[in-house]
């Protein structure tokens, strides 16, 4: 899966090195995504999910997008939205498609 960052209307993630795996140490500037993501900050949230994303991790990606959307954040729904799709969850995908719409977000 792979979702380019300005896709969905964030461009945090494009200045964050993105060849990242599992295995190493975390570069810094994802370890301040996940602190902020940790506190709350939802732009934080939506940035690790495509992070995430572009590493093909996509349930990892789905938990912050999902935590993000349910703070109101409308490109996480659109992200979420268009995650579940590509992953065969249409109903689920349709409703935060809707949500990001309906906020305005298309």
């Amino acid at each position: 899966m792979t979702i380019n960052a300005t896709q969905c209307g964030h461009t945090l993630t494009m200045h964050i090195p993105h060849n990242h795996s599992p295995e190493q140490s975390p570069e810094p500037e994802v370890e301040q995504l996940y602190t902020a993501a940790n506190a709350g900050g939802t732009d934080a949230m939506v940035s690790l999910g495509l992070l995430l994303g572009e590493q093909d991790r996509p349930t990892e990606a789905e938990h912050w997008w999902q935590a993000a959307a349910r703070g109101g954040d409308p490109a996480a729904a659109c992200n979420l939205g268009n995650l579940l799709h590509t992953r065969g969850r249409p109903k689920e995908a349709e409703h935060w498609l809707q949500l990001a719409a309906d906020q305005g977000y298309a």
